[in-house]
Parts: C-alpha cells; structure tokens; sequence
C-alpha cells in the first residue's frame, strides 16, 4: 500500500479490503485499526467484509475492547453486520470474557435469521468460560442441541472448562460423559479441564480415576496436564500421590518444562515436605533447567511450613547469586520460617534487607515480624514495627493488633 501511494496509484476499498484481510490472518490488529483510519481519512466507504476482518484481527490479538468498538463505528455508518460480523466480535468477546455482550451477540444473530453455527457457539461458550459463568455456558449446549447445531470437541471443553472454573465438579464429570455418549472425542484437553475442575474440592480420587480413564483410552498426557493434575493433587494435600505421579512423567520422558516442576515443589508445600522440594530443585539444576521466583518462592514456603529456617535463608541468598529476583511473597515465607523458630534478629535483617532493595513490604510480612517478636520477648521492638506499619500507611488488621498484644 505504501509502495502504491508513492507511485501515485489509486487506493480504493478493494485495495484496503484487502490489506485489512492480510492483518486479520495476521493478528496484526494494531495495523488494521490504522487501514480504517486512512479510509476514513481518505473518505473511503468501510463495507462489511473490512470492518469484520478489523473486528478479527482484534479478537487474534485479544483487543475485545476495541473490537466491539468497531462494531459501534459499523452501526453509526449504516454498514450491515454479516454472520462472519456476529462470529468475529462474539469470538472477541471469547478472548474478553464478555459472556453477557457474547450472549446478546447471539441473539442478535437469531433475530437478524442469519445462521448460528458451531464457530458461533463455541466463542460464545469460550466466553462463558473465561467470564466463569457455567450455567450459561450449559445453557448454549442446550440451545445447540435444540438448533441442530453440531457440538464438537471444542464447544464441549470449553463447557467443561467453564464449570471447572467454577468448581462445579459433578457439571464437568457429567459433560465428559455426554461426550462419550456421543462419540465425542475426549482429548488432553477435556480431562485437563475435568481434572483442573476437582481443584476446589477433595476430588483426589477422582484425579486419579481421571489419569487412569485417559492412560486406558490411550491419551497422551502432556506437559499442561501434568501441571493441572499435580497442582490439584498438592493443593487438596496429596503430595505423596502428586509426587509420585509426576515421577511417572519423569520416567515416561514426558516433555517437562520449569512450570511443571513449580507444580511439584508447590505440592511439597502443604505438609512441608522441604526435602522432597529440595531434591527437586536438585533435579532442575542437573537438568540446566531456568529456577525462577516461583520456583524458589514454593521451595521456600515448603522450608517455611517445615521450620527450616536456615534452609529458607540459603535459597534466597542462592536467588542473588542466580539473578533471580526476589519479591515480598518470597521474603514473607522466609520471614515466617523464622518467626517458626523465634528467629526475631534475622527477622529484622530480613526487613532491612527489603527497605535496601526497594522490595516493598506488606502487612503480612509485618505481622509475622510483629508475631516472631512477641516469641522471641522483644515487645519494645514489635511497638517499633507497629509504629513503622502506621508511618508507611500499611494495613493493621485484627492480625496486627493480636500480635502485637500477644508481644
């Protein structure tokens, strides 16, 4: 376009039409946003077919916001909205989590008699699923089964993701076997969403049953999976079955990456299993595998939960020497595994630390400090730091002021 404009060749809406399409293919929103403004600068008609390709390069590029925009300037220009119009702005809401605009899109949809497909309904149900609004999401299956309109693998785990966000156990297990019922194809991706749906509740059992059902069918499970099924067994406390499940990928080669192994270390956490999350990070180190601030922050809270102070305060000296950085979560766990062991001089370090490298503290790592003083008998110390939380205009809350009494 440049290149034509230069030799002085006419520019039409064919032209821009089609350069709008190329971005739309592209993702590239931010350069089709600026082809409608130079047709409007150069008093070029915007017809259907370039306001719905601008419309889905904003969704590809998860600019909702100024997706549905460009519906407004549409409607403000008289140019009509086409079924491809209605998919690319309910598939932008998708991205957005705009259920309720998703719906309303739909409905417009009906009213204008044009047709509803799947592509349409599984926006509008991946909408549902991003906003956590389940019982819409299975409202649409339902509309879907009533229009005839083909469900398929994605419109079903988008409904289970949905309710698994939700923790809506029994909704999700139920729409894996209508799916069977069906002869859906159940893939990674479905019981990823199942398993990831047993999060909120002691659904450990069901996990397994769920790895065990996806081993039988032949299933791959991959790096994503892994990280939802070890993180749902370690946040509902069953580090033994978490650990030994992620050793089944170890040995089985499974394509393993720094975020799978955060899942494990993280599942050490709640029975404070500092050994176990140790070795890990062994095995990450042989691995030549990149240790970040997540990393050391579950591996430290692990030490925390175990009283293993000095194990706590080497790990963050071991983040210095890595370059890795550090944050108040990961100063408030090593802050509390000295509080665990009446620690309240290394506290203050701890704190003097924080001030010297603008890390910036809160109230939870005041009231441990406040906490770990009163353990140690140092009250005239815990007066100074409730002092010091009032002159930063942090947070005192019933935690505060009981620790501070108990100092």
């Amino acid at each position: 376009l440049t290149n034509a404009a230069a030799s002085q060749v006419e520019l039409n809406t064919i032209t821009y039409s089609a350069a709008v399409n190329a971005c739309a293919k592209g993702g590239n929103w931010v350069q089709a946003l600026a082809l409608l403004a130079e047709m409007g600068a150069g008093h070029l008609e915007l017809n259907t077919i370039t306001c719905s390709a601008a419309i889905s390069a904003c969704a590809k590029g998860s600019e909702w916001a100024n997706a549905l925009g460009l519906l407004g300037k549409m409607e403000a220009n008289s140019v009509q909205w086409d079924a491809i119009t209605y998919s690319a702005a309910i598939n932008a809401c998708g991205q957005g989590g705009d259920w309720a605009k998703a719906s309303q899109l739909l409905i417009g949809m009906a009213a204008a008699q044009l047709e509803m497909d799947t592509i349409a309904y599984n926006s509008a149900v991946n909408a549902c699923a991003n906003g956590d609004e389940w019982v819409r999401a299975l409202e649409l299956l339902a509309e879907m089964a009533t229009r005839d309109v083909e469900l398929s693998s994605i419109t079903y785990n988008a409904a289970v993701r949905a309710c698994g966000n939700c923790g809506e156990v029994a909704e999700a297990l139920g729409l894996l076997t209508d799916m069977s019922a069906g002869r859906i194809e159940l893939n990674t991706i479905t019981y990823g969403a199942a398993v990831w749906a047993c999060n909120t509740s002691d659904e450990w059992v069901t996990v397994m049953g769920l790895l065990h059902e996806m081993a039988a069918s032949g299933i791959q499970r991959d790096s994503i999976m892994c990280v939802a099924a070890v993180s749902v067994l370690g946040s509902i406390g069953q580090w033994t079955q978490a650990l030994a499940l992620f050793a089944e990928m170890v040995a089985s080669r499974a394509k393993l990456d720094t975020m799978s192994y955060n899942s494990a270390v993280s599942a050490c956490e709640k029975d404070g299993q500092s050994r176990q999350a140790l070795a890990l990070l062994g095995e990450m180190s042989a691995r030549r595998m990149e240790l970040n601030t997540v990393t050391y922050s579950a591996a430290i809270s692990t030490c925390s939960a175990d009283g293993e102070w000095i194990q706590a305060f080497g790990l963050l000296s071991e983040m210095v020497a890595r370059r890795v950085e550090r944050n108040a979560i990961t100063f408030n766990a090593v802050v509390s595994a000295c509080g665990r062991r009446g620690k309240w001089a290394k506290v203050t370090e701890l704190l003097a630390e924080m001030l010297v490298g603008c890390i910036e503290s809160n109230s939870i790592t005041y009231n441990a400090a406040i906490s770990v003083c009163g353990t140690g008998q140092e009250w005239a110390k815990a007066m100074g730091l409730l002092t010091e939380m009032k002159t930063i205009k942090l947070e005192l809350n019933p935690i505060t002021y009981n620790a501070a009494v108990k100092a």
